[in-house]
């Protein structure tokens, strides 16, 4: 279907006007309420209870540097404990 731009469209219906009778622009009208009626309004989005979790103890005062370091003491690598479980649920090792 062919975009037609809102203006046009305004054009469109105001010049259709002249020619339909007083039922039929009651009927017109009852239809655009009718349209109007049927709007969804925008939904509000549910927390996710992990998002509010963490909100809980988030700080605009917390750096990338305090990030980082904090992660630099975990040992190990993750990719190498996934491979590990991997295996173990094989029985390779």
């Amino acid at each position: 279907m062919a975009t037609i731009s809102k203006k046009i469209l305004h054009q469109q219906m105001f010049s259709m006007l002249n020619i339909l009778t007083q039922e039929q622009l009651v009927q017109a009208l009852n239809f655009m309420k009718f349209l109007k009626a049927q709007e969804i309004p925008p939904k509000e989005d549910p927390e996710d209870p992990f998002l509010e979790f963490i909100k809980q103890d988030a700080s605009p005062d917390v750096t990338l540097e305090q990030v980082r370091e904090d992660l630099s003491s975990i040992k190990g690598n993750l990719s190498d404990v996934v491979i590990q479980e991997r295996a173990v649920r094989a029985n390779v090792i």
